[in-house]
């Protein structure tokens, strides 16, 4: 009984102790951009990387998300066009993130 107590607990501190590690990525934060950053109705991404990777990006206004979008990025730099046009005008922050890590964040201004 002692055995199957112990191991229990050893099995449940491994796999929390698992659970805890940070998520990590390869991609380097100053290989990603995003112009202007006064946005009329269109923007842009550059992902200045080869990797392969999946990228999210989240817009929030006022702390509450607003859109977001999954960009497959394949072992090439990408240009990517996002349509801002049926946002309201404010201030916006854009957030980049891949495999749940936040790479980048972005403040911009839609008129």
């Amino acid at each position: 009984m002692k055995n199957t107590v112990l191991f229990l607990l050893i099995l449940m501190i491994s796999t929390i102790a698992v659970a805890q590690e940070p998520l990590e990525t390869s991609i380097d934060p100053s290989e990603i951009s995003f112009a202007p950053k006064e946005v009329l109705s269109s923007a842009v991404f550059e992902f200045n990387f080869e990797e392969e990777a999946e990228i999210t990006y989240h817009i929030f206004k006022d702390e509450i998300e607003v859109f977001s979008e999954v960009i497959q990025k394949g072992l090439n730099p990408l240009v990517k066009k996002v349509d801002l046009s049926a946002l309201p005008s404010g201030a916006y922050i854009v957030k980049v993130k891949s495999s749940g890590v936040e790479l980048k964040q972005f403040a911009i201004t839609k008129q």
